[in-house]
């Protein structure tokens, strides 16, 4: 919970299909990039920002969620979540980031930029 930056640039994921709780009680990291993350073959994306509390701004340009079933608590305790970027992600992504977002009570406070 006391780590305040990390650089994922050349981390990886092509192989990913379990996202569950990756970032969980990250609560001082105010900014993530994940525009290089290949999420097109992650089916569980659960609780992965989990009590990320004090998470402002997210850039996850680039995402696929097609294979994505599960988001459920993705954003729980994210309160501080203001921005996500999302270029160059398509309908279906945006809709479950939305939705994720929406179960969280913070979607009206978050802007997404695509």
């Amino acid at each position: 919970n006391s780590l305040t930056s990390l650089d994922l640039s050349n981390f990886n994921t092509s192989n990913v299909t379990n996202m569950y709780y990756m970032f969980d009680g990250c609560s001082s990291i105010t900014s993530l990039d994940l525009s290089n993350f290949n999420t097109s073959i992650v089916t569980d994306m659960y609780s992965m920002f989990y009590s990320c509390n004090g998470l402002t701004s997210l850039d996850l340009s680039g995402w696929d969620m097609t294979k994505v079933t599960d988001t459920s608590d993705m954003f729980k305790g994210c309160s501080k979540l203001k921005t996500i970027k999302m270029i160059g992600c398509n309908k279906t992504t945006i809709d479950k980031i939305k939705s994720a977002l929406t179960d969280a009570g913070i979607l009206n406070q978050v802007t997404i930029i695509t």
